[in-house]
């Protein structure tokens, strides 16, 4: 045995342990033990070092505490539990799981009443699982997510964050309409969730809801409750399993600006004498099949009019975060496009801000509307992902690549499609009047 240079800590064939000597005074309670000793679980010095303190302080609390304690709360279990790494359960959790479960989450347990002479209050609540979590609403388990998932969106400002929030808040608001407000999360099972499935597949029958939205209803509860479970220490939520859902043919189907429309909305927006940067704007997605935002966004380092062949970058940069890694691409400028960033080499400023691409949307839409109802600036992008599959030499790989999907970044021997190759798909694709 070779003892550590840290106070209190101790090491056996390479473990790491905690050591405290229990004052005479205090032996009777611990059926005359001189010392507790507690296994930190870890070889690891570093990590060790970060266990010692909470650890150390348990093992205090429970010296000088003995059953002296008036109340043992959830909070007291819940950190008792992770004082020693490991998680607690409430008793209806494993009397509910199955055989080999129930086993898993009680031989820790066992483990410990074997080892120890007089367990405290404390451990005998946290091993029997006798003290019961609060109930915890589905808006209370939201709330509790949303804290503990700032880090997904920090990037994003502070409105771009509220709408990735918005669908998780939009299905809890579904289901407490529902299934009401005050069913605690933590006691859901298996009929309750069946139950609110029922629900919402009576209104795609009735021709009231699509099946892509309860079908994404589901996944944003299923993640929120998930997380709840985990905090918990539950071991599987009633989420989980579900029957998958079977289509009725009622997707959104993602509309495409047609050809004929084309023309029609560049004289709408002469006509209706839409600023110049929104015309610009329009020629560079028609010609891209870029999202808005990746242009609305555009930087004036992005933008390299000057190589053998333009381009502009897709990149994270101070005016927009992307979507994901696929979205960081090179696209060839041509024809109407590049004629526009000619007319803004640096970007367009009126609308390179936060929620810049919304005030676009906001203000361009309504004139596509006009001779292309039901479309948005957006169905640019799908026109083009059209016009590349109409040619039969065009890769699926390539309008990925194009498009900033995931698999087209990597189908080029490894790396992404090079600028001449994407500059003869554009050529391929597009009709003469995008010149």
């Amino acid at each position: 045995m070779r003892k550590a240079s840290v106070k209190y800590l101790n090491m056996n064939n390479g473990w790491y342990y905690v050591r405290l000597a229990v004052p005479k005074s205090m032996r009777s309670s611990f059926g005359g033990r001189r010392e507790i000793q507690r296994s930190l679980k870890t070889r690891e010095y570093d990590k060790a070092i970060l266990l010692l303190g909470r650890v150390v302080d348990q093992i205090k609390q429970e010296i000088f505490a003995g059953d002296d304690v008036e109340e043992v709360t959830i909070a007291d279990v819940m950190q008792d539990a992770e004082a020693i790494e490991t998680t607690y359960s409430y008793m209806e959790v494993p009397c509910g799981a199955p055989v080999e479960m129930s086993i898993d989450l009680l031989s820790s347990g066992l483990h410990e009443i074997s080892e120890t002479k007089k367990l405290t209050k404390l451990q005998v609540a946290r091993i029997g699982g006798v003290i019961e979590p609060p109930a915890l609403t589905m808006r209370q388990a939201l709330e509790r997510f949303e804290l503990d998932s700032l880090d997904l969106f920090m990037n994003l400002a502070h409105r771009e964050r509220q709408k990735k929030f918005n669908k998780y808040r939009a299905a809890v608001t579904d289901w407490e309409k529902r299934m009401g407000a005050d069913l605690d999360v933590l006691k859901l099972d298996k009929t309750t969730v069946f139950n609110y499935r029922t629900e919402l597949l009576k209104l795609v029958s009735a021709g009231e809801l699509k099946t892509d939205t309860i079908r994404k209803t589901i996944m944003w509860l299923r993640v929120i409750v998930r997380h709840a479970f985990d905090l918990n220490g539950f071991k599987e939520s009633p989420f989980e399993g579900l029957k998958p859902i079977k289509g009725k043919r009622d997707e959104v189907k993602r509309e495409t600006i047609e050809e004929a429309q084309v023309p029609l909305i560049r004289q709408e927006l002469i006509d209706a004498d839409a600023n110049e940067e929104i015309r610009a704007i329009v020629a560079v997605l028609e010609n891209t099949g870029a999202r808005p935002k990746e242009i609305t966004g555009l930087h004036e380092d992005d933008i390299h009019l000057d190589a053998p062949i333009p381009y502009i970058r897709i990149r994270a940069n101070c005016n927009r975060e992307l979507k994901n890694t696929p979205s960081e691409r090179d696209i060839p400028l041509v024809g109407v496009a590049l004629e526009a960033l000619k007319r803004f080499p640096k970007g367009f400023p009126r609308y390179s801000r936060n929620n810049g691409s919304d005030a676009f949307g906001a203000a361009v839409n309504k004139h596509i509307e006009k001779v292309a109802p039901g479309k948005t600036s957006y169905s640019y992008r799908h026109r083009l992902a059209y016009l590349m599959n109409l040619q039969e030499t065009i890769k699926d790989t390539m309008s990925d690549g194009m498009l900033g999907h995931a698999g087209g970044m990597t189908a080029y021997y490894g790396k992404a499609y090079p600028l001449h190759i994407k500059l003869e798909v554009l050529k391929k694709a597009l009709p003469d009047y995008a010149y």
